[in-house]
This record gives C-alpha cells, sequence and structure tokens, in this order.
C-alpha cells in the first residue's frame, strides 16, 4: 500500500480566535415533513432523486424506502441469501451515478440498488464484480465518498489486532473494482488497556475515542476529544490541523447517569455464528449496564458517534450537552474551526444530508426512532 504526499499546515491561535468571534447560532425546532412509521436503529440513509429516502433499519433487519409525501414505507428486497435479498444489512454506500449499495455483512458481499430503490446485482464486499474472496484480502468497505472511492479501517474490534499495542489504525480507499488500495490517513487509537475490560471489572462509562468522518469530495476529517481538536486531510493528501477548540466542560450529574443506564440497556444488532449453519443469523440483543469501574467528573465533549460531513464540505459534531437540553452541533470548516453552532430537539440525532434537507430522528423513551425531514438554515461558505 502506497501513501499520498502529506502536507502539514498548523491553523495559528490568532486566526482561530478571529474566527470564533464569528460563529452564527441556528435552531431548528420542527421538521417540514416526518414520518409516523418508528424505526429501531437507524444506520444508513440515502435520499433518491425523486426525493424518497431509502432508510436502513439496523435492528429490524430491514431496508426501506420511505416516502415523506405519503408517510409510508416499503421494504427494498428482504431477509436471506438469494438475488433480492441480504443477511445482516449494516451500512449504505454511495456507488456513483444513481446506485447505492447495502453492506451485506451476513452474506459478505454488497446489494447494489438503483436510483429508483430497486435490488440490482451484487458487488463482493471490496467492491469487485467477482465473489472470489481468495484475491483481495483486508477488511470490507465501510464508507464511500461521491468519486467512486470505497474506505474502510484497516482494524477491528473482532480480531486479535485490538490488543496490538498499535497508536493508530491506516484509513485505506481504493477505487470500485479495483484490488489495489491506498493508505491515505491513520486515525489515533486508545491505549490497549482503555480498549479491553477485563471480565468482572464493569463497564466504562462517558468514553470516547478519536473518531474519522469521509466527505463526498474525497476529504477526511479526524476528530480528537482531548484535546477537541479537528484534523482535515483532503483528497489530494494535504492535511491541515486545527488548533484546540474551547469549549463549556460539562460535569457529570446524577441525571446524566441514570440516562447513561437507560442508553446502555437499548437493544443493538449482533451476528450469531451457529454451529452446522453456513450462513450466521442475525439476533437483536440487551447489554446489561454493569456499575462503571469509574465515573468522570467531566463529559467528554462528543461521544462516540457518527461526525458527518454535509454536502457542502462542513463537519457536524453532535456535542454532549446536560440532560433534557436541546441538541448542539459544532459545525466546522476545513481549518478546523467552528463556523455556526446548531441546537435542535433534545433526544434528537443527525442521521443524514441532501443538498435540500437535513435528516434527524427523535428517540423516544421505549428506544423508538422517529424519522423527520428539516429545511437548511442559512449556512456560511466553506472557506
Amino acid at each position: 500500500m502506497s501513501g499520498l504526499p502529506i502536507t502539514l499546515v498548523v491553523l495559528t491561535s490568532a486566526s482561530a480566535f478571529a474566527a470564533s468571534a464569528q460563529v452564527q447560532v441556528t435552531s431548528l425546532s420542527k421538521p417540514d415533513r416526518s414520518i409516523s412509521h418508528p424505526f429501531d436503529r437507524i444506520r444508513g440513509l440515502h435520499e433518491l432523486r425523486d426525493g424518497k429516502v431509502v432508510v436502513l433499519d439496523a435492528n429490524a433487519q430491514r431496508v426501506l424506502l420511505v416516502d415523506f409525501a405519503a408517510d409510508a414505507v416499503t421494504p427494498i428486497g428482504r431477509i436471506g441469501s438469494g438475488p433480492r435479498e441480504y443477511r445482516f444489512p449494516t451500512g449504505l454506500l454511495h456507488l456513483g451515478g444513481d446506485s447505492i449499495g447495502i453492506i451485506d455483512g451476513g452474506n459478505r458481499r454488497i446489494l447494489v440498488i438503483t436510483g429508483k430503490g430497486t435490488p440490482s446485482g451484487f458487488l463482493d464486499v471490496h467492491g469487485g464484480k467477482s465473489t472470489n474472496q481468495s484475491r483481495v484480502t483486508g477488511q470490507g468497505a465501510t464508507a464511500s465518498d461521491g468519486r467512486g472511492n470505497l474506505y474502510t479501517l484497516a482494524f477491528s474490534n473482532f480480531t486479535p489486532e485490538h490488543l496490538q499495542p498499535t497508536d493508530s489504525a491506516p484509513i485505506e480507499r481504493w477505487r470500485i473494482g479495483a484490488t489495489r488500495r491506498d493508505t491515505v490517513a491513520y486515525l489515533p487509537l486508545r491505549p490497549v488497556r482503555e480498549r479491553t475490560l477485563p471480565p468482572g471489572e464493569g463497564s466504562r462509562a462517558f468514553t470516547t475515542a478519536p473518531q474519522w468522518a469521509l466527505g463526498l469530495d474525497g476529504q477526511i476529517a479526524i476528530i480528537r476529544p482531548n484535546p477537541y481538536s479537528v484534523e482535515h486531510i483532503d483528497a489530494q493528501g494535504v492535511h491541515i490541523k486545527g488548533k484546540p477548540i474551547q469549549y463549556r466542560r460539562l460535569r457529570v450529574s446524577a441525571a446524566q447517569k441514570k440516562q447513561w443506564y437507560h442508553d446502555y440497556a437499548r437493544p443493538h444488532p449482533v451476528m450469531m455464528m451457529i454451529p452446522g449453519n453456513v450462513a450466521p443469523r442475525a439476533d437483536v440483543r440487551v447489554s446489561r449496564p454493569f456499575e462503571p469501574v469509574q465515573w468522570p467528573a467531566f463529559l467528554p465533549p462528543f461521544l462516540s458517534g457518527a461526525p458527518r460531513f454535509d454536502p457542502n464540505g462542513l463537519l457536524w459534531i453532535q456535542r454532549t450537552t446536560e440532560v433534557g437540553a436541546p441538541e448542539h452541533f459544532d459545525i466546522i470548516d476545513f481549518l478546523g474551526i467552528v463556523v455556526q453552532q446548531v441546537y435542535t430537539p433534545t433526544r434528537t440525532q443527525l442521521v443524514g444530508f441532501s443538498r435540500s434537507y437535513i435528516y434527524l430522528i427523535t428517540l423516544d423513551e421505549d428506544h423508538q426512532e422517529f424519522l423527520g425531514r428539516y429545511p437548511w438554515p442559512t449556512m456560511p461558505r466553506p472557506r
């Protein structure tokens, strides 16, 4: 594997201070359209040209075509191993043009979906047209840009690799159908002692690790919690490392501890390997929340989630907040500077964008998600 040339630019504190004084604040109060059908756990969303939306519900193991105008949902494909089927869908990919792909972990392939929301053939997990896995090794695709490239983090929490004393993991990129990969960035990892938890030692509360996000133009962001900062890498390999972002630290309260227990017990999808069966089986499990080893005094600036680039090349990071307060998003430009803050109703999460809309889910006390479509607020132009 080869890497791109690297140019590192460090933002000066003076320019960061000047930009921070110009931060705009916007609130999104109500969606213009919403879906009455509840979802269990949305792990992928893609808007089609006709305004309908493909939604992947991981807990329900379903991919759905959502019509906001009619307040209707229609299944796409079904569970199985046939030509229009998937088994344990985990995410959606841009495949170029109007085509999208369903990452099918159970069948180890990618189910191709047309711009009309109908199944249309397969790729292997690496984006190749052949299902012969012997020609390519490594992790399968987990992300894609808008230029026909696939990406993955060459690291897994489900293999012995996560126990190795490495301090970073490569982010790999390759063209759809290609076998050669390039390492385009590295994601910092927590120390091994923080990645593992010996049996009987309880849980870890309010911990977070560096995150990465991928934009449509191939830009990558590395988001660090300590200090809270963002490093951008464009498609040509130019790095811009932003200065630490100032924020108000929040103490861990009794209400936040209660919310942590509630969220920890939320059902999540798992893939079960059954002896004697060729295909794995999908299931939904509820984790038992053990008493944390130690409650931290303060919340991190963000929790492990899904920082996202919007279609304008700006990065959205959902911040930690007080229980019951509006949700808070920092909108960050390529220089690593917060240029806008967007507030949304409490217990909402960002699940996707289009050129016209922002898609948020509202999470109720029974862990059900309700999908809403919000018009874009006035946004600053990317630098």
